[in-house]
């Protein structure tokens, strides 16, 4: 496991733990783990085990896809506006995350040619 999979992992159990308002010291007794061994999780320093991971999942009451993504660099901010989203979506109907769907894809399309605009105002100045 490279060392960047590792620190994006640590991000998201870090974003979910606080997201769900519970201290490293409640995390590590909920999954019979050492403080230190959340710790080291968190900061991207060790090898999550699968079956450490997964009790962490099921700890936090999330599915363990939640922490790996497509391989992008993951900042902190940005765990958290994501862990946010997934609690958010999994609170509505499919009706209701379908419509959550359109306004996240709305705002994509606003950014994609807002930033269109933005490179041929550049090109324009050069």
């Amino acid at each position: 496991m490279s060392d960047d999979l590792k620190l994006r992992i640590g991000r998201r159990v870090r974003a979910l733990r606080e997201r769900r308002g519970l201290t490293q010291e409640q995390l590590a007794e909920g999954i019979d783990r050492s403080v230190e061994t959340v710790g080291n999780i968190e900061r991207g320093q060790t090898l999550v085990a699968v079956d450490t991971l997964e009790r962490i999942a099921r700890f936090l009451g999330a599915p363990i896809s939640d922490f790996f993504d497509d391989g992008f660099t993951i900042t902190p901010a940005r765990a958290d506006v994501e862990a946010r989203i997934r609690d958010a979506v999994r609170g509505l109907s499919d009706l209701e995350a379908e419509v959550a769907l359109h306004l996240i894809e709305g705002l994509h399309l606003l950014h994609r040619k807002g930033s269109g605009r933005q490179r041929v105002q550049d090109d324009r100045q050069r």
